[in-house]
């Protein structure tokens, strides 16, 4: 009977390829929080629109804990030398030539409308803001400082307390040596019901008047010696685009979060980047650029 089982086991994996169908190729990603389930669904699109063209392929997360549970600069560098196929990636001129980059950004700019994650019971203390030298005045940003909009920040003199991982930077909030993160508004709301989740208490809260605004957004990446993935995604981006399926996963995607955001009635910090930016496409939810304050 073991043998009957071994041969009908090893008959199943052969017979697609005894019919001729096309082997499929797996690809790995590494970046696995709760900020990056829609990139993970992005990239699935793509690549289910290139099969016609480059065949099936399939994406899993990273079969080792070494590399899942490295941090961001050390994911970052598995993926320059091959060891992680694709990921989304926060871009900046400091990273633009280590990898082969796929455009539009993925979150169509909503990265860079960012809302400030702050400490249950402290909004009194951002309600009277009206300008962004009030914010410098008594309230400190905190931030990560390898995360690729940092030299935002930095040049439009936004008092800001650094950590070296994420982690960190929310226990030094909840600890008060800084009054506010400011994050995306793809990424508070899921950050903060997991925080919740995992504390078993309310201590964080989204802000609730203000937001700032500047090009930022992740956008997918391969290793720069990866030219023929990076084809392949490019080519299943402009199908995704043109066939209207990225827009819908985008919407169904964002549809809570940018009701919770209420862009409209918020008060504005526009910031200035030094540096370019590659195309974000922000006409999927903004009527009009936010205005400066």
């Amino acid at each position: 009977m073991k043998i009957a089982a071994i041969w009908s086991l090893a008959l199943l994996l052969v017979s697609p390829m005894l019919a001729g169908a096309e082997p499929v190729r797996t690809l790995t990603y590494s970046f696995t929080d709760v900020r990056y389930h829609y990139c993970t669904d992005v990239i699935k699109l793509l690549l289910q629109k290139s099969e016609d063209k480059f065949g099936p392929t399939r994406l899993v997360r990273h079969p080792y804990a070494e590399v899942l549970n490295s941090s961001d600069p050390r994911k970052l560098q598995f993926m320059v030398d091959g060891t992680v196929d694709v990921n989304c990636v926060g871009y900046n001129q400091e990273r633009a030539p280590k990898f082969n980059w796929v455009e539009p950004g993925i979150t169509m700019g909503l990265l860079g409308y960012r809302i400030l994650l702050i400490r249950e019971g402290t909004q009194p203390k951002f309600t009277q803001v009206k300008a962004l030298a009030d914010l410098n005045l008594g309230l400190r940003g905190g931030f990560v400082s390898t995360w690729a909009d940092m030299h935002v920040l930095k040049h439009n003199k936004v008092k800001t307390v650094t950590a070296n991982n994420y982690r960190s930077l929310l226990a030094m909030l909840k600890a008060g040596r800084f009054e506010y993160i400011s994050r995306g508004i793809n990424e508070i709301w899921a950050e903060i019901a997991a925080d919740q989740k995992a504390e078993q208490n309310a201590v964080l809260a989204a802000e609730n008047s203000l937001a700032f605004f500047y090009p930022a957004d992740h956008f997918i990446a391969t290793a720069k010696t990866n030219s023929q993935l990076a084809k392949q995604l490019k080519y299943g981006m402009a199908k995704a685009l043109a066939d209207g399926s990225l827009k819908q996963l985008f919407l169904k995607a964002m549809e809570d979060v940018l009701l919770k955001a209420q862009v409209k009635k918020r008060r504005v910090f526009h910031l200035d980047s030094p540096e370019p930016m590659l195309t974000i496409k922000t006409d999927w939810w903004m009527n009009n650029k936010p205005v400066e304050q």
